[in-house]
């Protein structure tokens, strides 16, 4: 049974300790901030998954108490801290019903994006007083503008020291500006890398709880996060297009974005394959060195080897299992 609990453990104690924690990661996210969004969701579907069906209390009492106290602190706005006890139920429900990691994730990844969306567009709401869409809008194009003039300015005002002794720009302000175009243009992305890093977060902090808590470990379809192989053509396929289609128009742009958040979930594979292989290696460390000095020193390129070799894995363990399978 996947509820059943390891001798080591009461649980009475497991629920008190998943409660408390609950509780203050709760809090923590509705009245601070989606930093602590992962921990809150992911404790929460602990404790959702091994409360006894029967004899629910806790999984009730426990969230509906944060959002009580979210809402008595930062009035109706506070809502949006309903974002975690959605979160635990994705977890949940998707583990119960056997799907896979990375489906769960996905769904994740969405319902986290869409309360960043409704996040910031609540936010502006409240400062300027006005919820219609047509204010909120301004508001922000606004900002955008107030950002892009503070940006250029500062890039275009910074000078470094050649070793002659001459001093240089930077950037120069049509640079400058391009830069800046380019970086706004990645908005859709940055928003699904940040949702997918706190997807994958509060999913770590599940699996991680259950396999120390449970008798019997945890589901096979939990074990790891692998896309399917339709993914992963896909992420090749965006990648050789995308550097022939220039992202100026919408294709572009959204191609672009596609692109961009696929390379950060294979680059994530990617990670965690050298991970693996460095454990087994006699050169663990000098591993470990490597790739962090080639991510600080070479982003781009760095995380970009990284996303095809997780595509790579991806393809050849999904071939492999269903090899297995057949066989």
């Amino acid at each position: 049974m996947i509820r059943e609990l390891k001798g080591t453990h009461s649980y009475s104690k497991l629920m008190l300790l998943l409660s408390i924690l609950t509780f203050a990661f709760g809090l923590a996210a509705g009245l601070i901030g989606e930093l602590f969004l992962p921990f809150a969701a992911g404790f929460l579907s602990a404790l959702f998954l091994f409360e006894k069906p029967k004899s629910r209390f806790l999984s009730y009492i426990v969230p509906l108490l944060t959002v009580a106290i979210c809402i008595l602190v930062n009035g109706i706005y506070a809502l949006i801290s309903v974002e975690y006890i959605i979160l635990a139920l994705i977890i949940t429900l998707c583990y119960l019903r056997s799907k896979s990691k990375a489906e769960c994730s996905l769904y994740l990844t969405l319902t986290v994006a869409l309360f960043i969306l409704l996040s910031l567009y609540l936010g502006a709401a409240s400062s300027i007083g006005d919820f219609a869409p047509e204010s909120v809008m301004e508001h922000y194009t606004a900002l955008y503008n107030e950002i892009k003039i503070s940006f250029v300015n500062f890039v275009t005002e910074s000078q470094v020291t050649l070793e002659d002794g001459a001093v240089q720009q930077i950037m120069t302000r049509d640079d400058a500006l391009y830069y800046f175009g380019e970086l706004s243009k990645m908005a859709v992305s940055i928003i699904a890398i940040v949702a997918f890093a706190i997807s994958g977060v509060a999913l770590k902090i599940f699996t991680a709880t259950a396999l120390r808590v449970s008798k019997n470990g945890i589901l096979k379809t939990f074990a790891h996060f692998l896309p399917s192989n339709a993914v992963a053509y896909a992420y090749i396929i965006s990648a050789i297009i995308s550097i022939f289609a220039p992202a100026t128009d919408l294709f572009g742009i959204t191609l672009a974005n596609i692109t961009q958040i696929l390379l950060m979930v294979f680059a994530y594979i990617g990670i965690k394959y050298v991970f693996t292989v460095a454990k087994i290696s006699d050169r663990k460390t000098t591993v470990y060195l490597f790739l962090a000095a080639a991510i600080v020193l070479l982003p781009g390129v760095a995380f970009q080897v990284l996303s095809y070799l997780g595509a790579w894995i991806t393809i050849n363990t999904n071939n492999q299992l269903s090899y297995s399978s057949d066989k």
